[in-house]
């Protein structure tokens, strides 16, 4: 919506507030507003209480896979209350099984025999979000570093119990995406979504190469487990350089990242080699060039 600025003295230009905002948090005049720059324009916060957000979707026709990328995309895009229509009761239990595994801080408050309403009944999650990041960055760590012991030690039945740190990692990226949305349009949003949404790839990529160890009993090569020592010290690096951002750490990062690479398609004409194992640690090489890029447009 546009507004005409109003002069009101000799230096002083006001805008009016659009009538539906200000019922909504029963503003009126002489109450206090938050008002914040972000880049060309300004933020107008109320101090009443946030906006509950709501939508309604019909769920005729969508299988199962998709019923899944529905409901987890509702939850970061920042919705607070989602009325499902309904095809079957089965849905019905898919959608209490999603909100059991993955959506925090939702219940379905209300259900008959062809609907549900689904609405966050925690309050606002914005607050933690660095708390979670960090939590997520641990995470990550700990797949890498714990699954390579498991791996040097011939311990492979411990990857089982390394790799449930991946549904915690899904549980944390997506809330973290849906405190980003929640926030709205701000100048590193779009870095800091992307960020996220590749440390839950990578989590992704570490899951389906111990399951494929687990599976085929994969015996690593010398040169293989050199590279998996470099990709996580690598990703350490990445963790350390978010927090502490330096220079020389970045370019070490871009450097050890081409190296890496080379060294992995060096190995992969091998014939000792396990080309899923390579593609894995390339895969998350790839990553991790993607997170430097992203934090590079967070921290410059």
């Amino acid at each position: 919506m546009k507004r005409k600025l109003v002069s009101q003295g000799r230096a002083t230009l006001t805008i009016s507030l659009p009538s539906k905002w200000l019922k909504t948090f029963g503003l009126k005049a002489g109450d206090e507003v938050d008002v914040a720059e972000k880049g060309s324009g300004l933020v107008i916060k109320s101090e009443q209480g946030i906006t509950i957000e709501k939508t309604q979707i019909d769920l005729k026709d969508f299988g199962s896979k998709l019923i899944n990328k529905v409901m987890a995309n509702l939850y970061k895009k920042g919705y607070d209350e989602i009325e499902l229509i309904l095809e079957n009761s089965e849905q019905l239990e898919q959608i209490q099984k999603i909100i059991q595994t993955s959506l925090l801080g939702f219940e379905i408050i209300s259900h008959g025999q062809r609907s549900c309403v689904v609405k966050n009944i925690s309050g606002p999650i914005e607050g933690e979000f660095d708390q979670m990041l960090r939590r997520i960055f641990l995470l990550l760590k700990s797949m890498a570093f714990d699954g390579l012991t498991a791996i040097k030690t011939k311990n492979l039945s411990s990857l089982n119990s390394v790799m449930l740190s991946e549904k915690i990692n899904n549980r944390l990226t997506t809330i973290c995406r849906r405190a980003i949305n929640k926030r709205g349009l701000e100048k590193d949003s779009t870095f800091l979504y992307s960020f996220v949404n590749q440390l839950e790839k990578v989590a992704d990529e570490y899951r389906d190469m111990y399951q494929y160890i687990l599976a085929k009993k994969a015996k690593l090569t010398a040169e293989e487990i050199k590279l998996m020592e470099a990709v996580n010290e690598n990703l350490n690096r990445l963790y350390e350089n978010y927090y502490k951002f330096e220079k020389t750490v970045t370019i070490k990062i871009g450097d050890e990242n081409k190296r890496i690479i080379a060294e992995l398609n060096k190995e992969f004409e091998s014939k000792k080699a396990n080309a899923k194992i390579e593609h894995h640690l390339y895969s998350i090489t790839d990553m991790i060039a993607n997170c430097l890029s992203f934090t590079l447009g967070l921290k410059l």
